[in-house]
This record gives structure tokens, sequence and C-alpha cells, in this order.
């Protein structure tokens, strides 16, 4: 059976590697976006992790060697990608580490029936286009990372959050090239942090504006990409 096993000293680059060489690669996170989720995990520490969208397990062997959460909830609506991901993550239930922390997984084929209101919700599939199924699961001061564009996703998340009365600060960020990055959310954001994370999205468009005509690239795209929203 082959299994991918992560271990603590894997990088982003070991995982992009050995992940971008398996079926089902085609629309594996970026390199760049997997260096970044392993960043933010390792800040904010959080409890509680819901994943939509695990593919082949690229992003949840992220989450899980960067500071692995108590509770990792994976959800996947398609069945070849759940039988890969099972075959990829060596994980039967708990995940221990070299120190001995645990994570309890649980693996869903739709969105949570109950609220799961997650510290950190990682996106890289579609939502449920209800905002009330959706809102219940980002939890107070949470982090929401898109892999990739996810335009229907980020409107479905800002609305469901702005219903709610939860202000939101939102981010994009690509590597220097201009390719296929991520989007950051924070729910119940700060003036301040709406205030900065706008600035930095205006600088990354000044950015495009400067560097994509001289490559001669699309902003957000990999020249391999198909569909511009995801």
């Amino acid at each position: 059976m082959r299994h991918i096993i992560p271990v603590s000293r894997d990088t982003a680059s070991d995982i992009f590697c050995r992940y971008r060489a398996l079926p089902g690669s085609d629309e594996c996170a970026t390199e760049f976006a997997i260096a970044a989720l392993m960043r933010w995990v390792s800040v904010i520490r959080p409890k509680k992790v819901l994943e939509l969208g695990v593919g082949i397990g690229t992003l949840s062997t992220a989450i899980l060697l960067a500071g692995p959460p108590q509770v990792l909830a994976v959800v996947e609506r398609e069945a070849w990608c759940r039988e890969e991901w099972n075959r990829n993550v060596p994980v039967d239930g708990t995940w221990t580490t070299v120190d001995g922390t645990k994570t309890t997984l649980f693996r869903l084929a739709d969105w949570p029936a109950k609220p799961f209101p997650a510290d950190l919700l990682v996106v890289d599939d579609w939502l449920p286009v209800r905002y009330s199924l959706v809102e219940p699961c980002v939890g107070r001061r949470a982090l929401v990372f898109l892999e990739g564009n996810r335009v229907i996703e980020r409107a479905i998340i800002r609305e469901g959050l702005r219903t709610a009365g939860r202000r939101v600060a939102v981010v994009n960020r690509r590597p220097w090239n201009r390719s296929k990055g991520f989007w950051l959310m924070q729910a119940d954001a700060t003036i301040w942090e709406r205030g900065r994370w706008a600035l930095w999205t205006l600088a990354g468009r000044l950015l495009d504006l400067v560097v994509c005509p001289l490559l001669g690239v699309r902003p957000g795209w990999r020249r391999r990409d198909t569909d511009p929203r995801a």
C-alpha cells in the first residue's frame, strides 16, 4: 500500500514535491501556499481545524506537521479523493507527533451537520451556498485560508460573516511572479487589521500592474490552470 508518511522535519518543498508526483495532483496546492499555511498554523496554534476539499492530502499533511490541532475535521465530496487521502495520510483516527501531541481526526463526506466553530477554516473546494450553514463553522476570531483564488467561496464566507454582523479583513498573497497564491480572511477583525490587510492587497495589485506585463502572465494563474475561480 502506498503511504506518503510525513515526518516532523518535512518542509513545504518536501510536501509539495512528494504530492506533486502522485495521481490527482493536477490541482495540487502550490509550494507557496503550503509554506504560508504551515507558518500560520505554527503562529496561531488552532485547536480546531476544518479543512474543506482535502483532495489527496497535501494541505492535511501540512497542517499536521506545522503544529497539530486537537481536532482536525476533513471534508471531501469525491469518493476517489477520499480513497487517495486515506492512502497518502497514514492516520487511523488519531495522529500522534514525536513529542506525544495527539490530534483527533474526523472524515466527512459533506458539510458538518452541526455547527463546528473552527479556529482555522481551510478551503480548497466548494462551500454550501447557504450563508447560514457557513458562518457557525467560523469560530470567534477564526482565520480562513483559501488556497488559490476561490472567488465564489470568498463571496459566500464574506457574506455569511457580514450577515451575522461580523467584520472581516481580507488579503490576497501571491509569489513574486504573481502566479497562484492564497487568500486570508480574518473573522471579527479590528479596524487596524482591516486597514492593514487592505493596504497589503492594494500593494499586491500595484505589483501586478508592473510584474505581469513583464512576465506575460495573468495575475493569480499558473500556466496549467483552466479555471480562474479555483
